[in-house]
């Protein structure tokens, strides 16, 4: 009895040590592509914010910032978009922690001067015909900020119509658009603690999702 009980541990010893190793030798083979398809979309999403004078002879660097008004208390990243050495854009990942049903991922580009340059939800869980309509495959709405120039924190017109301010709500829904727009306000007033106080900030290689 004892013999064949520990010859079934040998057994499961062995086949717990081939199934780890399998595991470790999938996920050895497969880290360069996953790592190829997050970078290659990410460039895509990056793409698509930006105008197409930003497209071509740029250098784009990623770096870490942890600030409150990226939505919560963990490392955001953004990106510094150079040209011929200059500042030409810069790239916030931001939270709006006060969406209907949770938190709002979005990507936010603006110019040295506040200037939206451009607005994506990268992910969210609002209500399907309703909230979901910041999502670009849903509607257009979240391209109106395109262009729009932000004065500061407590800039009124950047807000909903119903609050007085120049921005569209869409039908059935305001908590989800007014979470939205507050977050492009928070994160674009953000763009002179990058630019223009000299801080030093941590690359994206330390970043962790």
């Amino acid at each position: 009895m004892l013999k064949k009980n520990r010859s079934i541990s040998i057994t499961l010893f062995i086949f717990s040590i081939v199934t780890a190793s399998s595991v470790i030798i999938v996920y050895l083979l497969t880290k360069p592509i996953i790592m190829f398809q997050k970078e290659y979309h990410q460039k895509i999403v990056l793409d698509t914010i930006l105008p197409k004078n930003l497209l071509h002879n740029t250098i784009t660097s990623c770096f870490i910032m942890n600030h409150k008004l990226l939505g919560d208390d963990k490392n955001h990243r953004f990106w510094i978009v150079r040209k011929n050495d200059k500042i030409k854009a810069i790239i916030f990942e931001t939270i709006a922690p006060d969406g209907y049903s949770g938190n709002i991922k979005m990507i936010v580009s603006s110019d040295l001067n506040n200037k939206i340059l451009g607005v994506r939800i990268l992910d969210h869980h609002e209500t399907p015909g309703l909230g979901d309509k910041i999502d670009i495959k849903i509607s257009d709405w979240i391209t109106r900020f395109s262009g729009v120039v932000i004065s500061g924190l407590n800039d009124s017109n950047f807000s909903l119509k119903k609050y007085g301010g120049n921005i569209d709500q869409f039908t059935g829904a305001t908590i989800t658009p007014l979470a939205v727009v507050n977050a492009i306000k928070r994160t674009v007033s953000l763009v002179n603690n990058v630019a223009f106080k000299n801080k030093k900030f941590d690359n994206c290689s330390s970043y962790y999702e």
